[in-house]
């Protein structure tokens, strides 16, 4: 299965579908892809570019389709909206074209069905079973650490911006802090954010985990 393409970008279709989607075509080794982005990617692609681009696999009867992200983190989001049932991938590209991934966490951990509205084609009935079945599992599985890091500007920088001004972290809320760096947060916000959580004695008697932690996290930078 393809996890990454680096190559050219050969060609790109300047027009996005209603769900804000297109495609670009990426020549590597004298082969050229054809992928899925949605438009705030598309925007950062231009024919000549050197990309490289984290990609979801899909292969099915009707053909073999890759969709393209500039980070692992938004890579991470698209394959987690997809475990939600009723969930393909032109939805879950839809919700990314209208959420960036720090975006879709914090709607998540505040259960904002009427943001997840917005998205095209998302009725009340379908954002509220989205909300439901997404809230706990998109939220755990962006924490997973990225031991490569996204470069891409805004996405958090990797380990660096990790440590950038605060301690040493064990256990779950060192995954909450490389998860807040990841989803593009400054270290001051980091900060404050880890401040809110409980103490680790607390969080080893109330048996929290990571995705639990997040949650609180981000519903502290969202009342903030």
């Amino acid at each position: 299965m393809i996890g990454s393409l680096r190559g050219t970008i050969i060609d790109r279709d300047p027009a996005v579908d209603k769900s804000g989607v297109s495609q670009v075509l990426v020549e590597v080794a004298g082969i050229g892809y054809r992928v899925n982005v949605v438009a705030s990617t598309l925007s950062r692609l231009h024919i000549g570019d050197e990309a490289l681009l984290y990609v979801h696999h899909r292969s099915v009867e009707t053909g073999q389709y890759l969709y393209g992200f500039q980070t692992q983190t938004d890579r991470t989001a698209f394959e987690s909206l997809l475990t939600a049932s009723g969930v393909g991938p032109s939805l879950a590209m839809a919700v990314l074209a209208t959420f960036s991934s720090r975006q879709l966490a914090e709607i998540l951990a505040e259960g904002d069905e009427a943001a997840l509205c917005q998205v095209p084609g998302m009725g009340k009935a379908k954002a509220k079973k989205l909300n439901a079945n997404l809230s706990a599992a998109t939220l755990a599985r962006l924490v997973e650490p990225h031991r490569l890091g996204d470069s891409t500007p805004g996405s958090g920088g990797g380990s660096d911006a990790v440590g950038a001004g605060l301690g040493g972290f064990a256990g779950p809320m060192s995954d909450v802090q490389e998860a807040l760096a990841n989803l593009g947060y400054s270290g001051a916000e980091m900060k404050k954010a880890l401040a809110s959580l409980p103490s680790a004695a607390e969080i080893d008697e109330a048996r929290l985990d990571a995705g639990q932690l997040l949650k609180m996290a981000l519903r502290s930078l969202a009342g903030s």
